[in-house]
């Protein structure tokens, strides 16, 4: 018998992202994925902020709004919806274990500094 799982091969979904302003990654369609894991990495001058992952609440057609609703994904305790970004270099690993929303992007909320923001996604079906 062959397997016809789907994988979501390394992605960048912010690449060089300026962090002297806010920064919101493309979308990543995650429809019949089980797991995602995100690296995030940033250099530069102390860059001050946080890291907020959306999803795909309600799509356009069937909005009352006739646009995209995205929601923040709060992860609960003292997280909450914001991942602290701070310090002159640093990194995160964000892991979903069974995903259940059909798009899902990056947001970065600067509050002050400067740097480079790198984001990758890999996800797969179990």
């Amino acid at each position: 018998m062959s397997s016809t799982k789907r994988v979501l091969r390394p992605y960048l979904v912010i690449s060089n992202g300026d962090m002297s302003g806010s920064l919101t990654s493309s979308e990543t369609n995650v429809q019949f994925l089980d797991y995602l894991f995100y690296q995030i990495e940033w250099t530069g001058s102390s860059p001050v902020g946080v890291i907020n992952f959306e999803y795909l609440k309600t799509e356009a057609p069937f909005s009352t709004t006739g646009v995209d609703v995205w929601e923040k994904i709060d992860f609960g305790g003292s997280v909450g919806t914001d991942i602290p970004i701070s310090g002159a270099s640093g990194s995160h690993q964000v892991t979903f274990n069974q995903v259940a929303f059909p798009k899902v992007r990056v947001q970065y909320v600067r509050t002050s500094g400067t740097g480079t923001l790198k984001v990758i996604v890999v996800g797969k079906e179990v």
